[in-house]
């Protein structure tokens, strides 16, 4: 597999995907990773998922510096969209564990009085990630959060265009020496390491088009394994007569451009009210005006 750099034409080193005998290790290695890291108490699990993220934060330019050759992101979109979203959710995953999966008490029919009936939850053990490109870091590791806290091994088959940065989500798991060896691991390939990755997990997430959505949940429906598709989007954007329209018009635009529009919740098509529809156009064409894109890495380039 080749890799081109939108911030350089030039080509990488090419990636060498998996073959089949080493996707088959490294499912059985993540399971083996799996039976250990369960047996931790989830109070262990925050703990280093946490130390983890210090150790991660020690690497930040490097981290920024392998999405940006990836996929040409400016550093502001890096940080917010993929670094800082990723804290986010890691601050309220670790946070709230311990009130999520605890036990809960359920009713039960009167013929049973004298009997407890509780929803207790257990890892499924190993979880398959297959993502996608426009968010290289956040989506992979932010689903991986709590995938992992759960007490599940991870497997990741990322996008063929942003394979390095997954490469460097595991090197790095891998390097903090926290963790059970291979308990987060990347497959690398196209739409047969895919398969491969369901044919070997106990539930998978996916993220991308419907198209492919529904082969992932054929796929998972045959082994009876759960799915979780998180698919494409069509998102309209509503100004209402009463709204303002300076604030709107800079919301139109960050939500059509921002990635350069490559995301599931980006503006689509905006429905103006009549009585504000011109002026709001107006206003459009000049933060419109406004956008600077350049090829580098710093704030001279949205």
């Amino acid at each position: 597999m080749t890799t081109e750099s939108p911030t350089d034409p030039g080509f990488r080193p090419p990636i060498r995907d998996h073959s089949s005998e080493e996707i088959l290790d490294r499912l059985a290695r993540g399971r083996e990773a799996q039976v250990h890291w369960r047996s931790y108490s989830l109070s262990q699990r925050v703990e280093l998922i946490r130390r983890f993220w210090e150790f991660l934060c020690k690497d930040r330019e490097r981290l920024i510096g392998v999405i940006h050759e990836e996929t040409g992101k400016p550093r502001a979109e890096i940080e917010g969209m993929e670094i800082d979203a990723v804290e986010l959710i890691l601050k309220y995953f670790t946070r709230s564990a311990h009130r999520i999966l605890k036990d809960r008490a359920v009713s039960r029919p009167w013929i049973l009085f004298n009997k407890k009936a509780y929803v207790r939850y257990v890892p499924h053990g190993l979880i398959g990630l297959i993502t996608p490109w426009n968010l290289p870091f956040l989506i992979p590791f932010g689903d991986s959060i709590p995938a992992l806290l759960s007490g599940n091994a991870v497997v990741i088959k990322p996008s063929e265009w942003t394979t390095k940065t997954a490469l460097y989500l595991e090197e790095r798991f891998a390097a903090s020496g926290l963790f059970p060896d291979r308990l987060l691991q990347v497959c690398v390939g196209s739409a047969t390491v895919a398969r491969s990755v369901i044919e070997g997990v106990d539930m998978v997430l996916f993220t991308g088009s419907s198209e492919v959505g529904r082969k992932v949940a054929v796929a998972a429906a045959q082994r009876l394994i759960p799915a979780v598709l998180e698919l494409g989007g069509n998102h309209p954007m509503f100004v209402a007569e009463d709204a303002p329209l300076a604030r709107a018009s800079k919301a139109a635009i960050w939500g059509r451009f921002a990635n350069s529009g490559q995301l599931c919740v980006g503006v689509e098509r905006v429905f103006a009210a009549r009585e504000i529809y011109k002026d709001f156009c107006s206003l459009l064409e000049v933060e419109l005006a406004k956008l600077r894109q350049e090829g580098g890495l710093g704030s001279d380039n949205d």
